[in-house]
C-alpha cells in the first residue's frame, strides 16, 4: 500500500503558491522577468537576461535567510507539482509557464551561488553477500496516521570551512613537545 496522497500534496501546493508570490525575490524581479519574456526585442537581447541575473545574484547575496527560505519553498513546490501534476486536476495558475520559468531561473542562480561538492544520491545500495533470490517475510502493515502538513523552510547559507585536521593535530603536537 502506498502512502502517496495527492490531495494532501495539493493542499501543500495551495499553501506554497501564495507564499512564493509574496516572496521578496518574486516581488522585486518577476515584473522585470515578465517584461523580458513578453517583449520580443528584449527577449532577443541577452544583455537583458544578464542584467536580471546579476540583480537576482546581488539580491541573493544581500539577503541570505529570506532567499534560502524561498529556495526551500521553490524546491518543495516543484517536487510536489511534478508528483501530482498529471495525477489530479490542478488549476492553471499552479503551472503557469512564466511563473515556473521565473522560479527555475531563481533556483538555477541560487544553486550556482551555493554549490556543494557533495555528490548525494537518493538511492541507497546495499549487498547481502549472497547470490540468489530470497523470500521476504512480510509483516502486517500498521495503519499510520497522516503526517501533518509541513512547509519547507530554508536554512541560511553558510560558508563551509575546510580544515585539514591532521595538520592541526600535528601543529598542536609540535607545540606541546619540549
Amino acid at each position: 500500500m502506498s502512502d502517496f496522497d495527492p490531495f494532501s500534496d495539493k493542499r501543500i501546493l495551495e499553501l506554497l503558491f501564495p507564499m512564493l508570490k509574496k516572496s521578496d525575490v518574486y516581488a522585486e524581479f518577476f515584473s522585470a522577468f515578465l517584461a523580458i519574456a513578453n517583449d520580443t526585442n528584449k527577449h532577443n537581447d541577452p544583455e537583458n537576461y544578464l542584467d536580471l541575473e546579476s540583480s537576482i545574484t546581488q539580491h541573493i547575496e544581500a539577503n541570505p535567510k529570506p532567499t534560502a527560505d524561498t529556495k526551500a519553498k521553490t524546491v518543495q513546490y516543484f517536487t510536489i507539482l511534478n508528483r501530482i501534476e498529471y495525477v489530479i486536476a490542478l488549476e492553471e495558475k499552479y503551472s503557469e509557464p512564466n511563473f515556473l520559468n521565473f522560479l527555475r531561473l531563481f533556483n538555477k542562480i541560487y544553486n550556482q551561488l551555493h554549490r556543494t561538492e557533495d555528490v548525494k544520491d537518493a538511492i541507497e545500495v546495499y549487498f547481502d553477500n549472497q547470490i540468489g533470490i530470497i523470500e521476504v517475510q512480510t509483516q502486517p502493515k500498521e495503519t499510520k496516521p497522516k503526517p501533518p502538513i509541513k512547509i519547507a523552510e530554508g536554512k541560511s547559507p553558510y560558508t563551509v570551512h575546510q580544515f585539514d585536521i591532521l595538520a592541526i593535530l600535528e601543529a598542536r603536537n609540535e607545540q606541546e613537545e619540549p
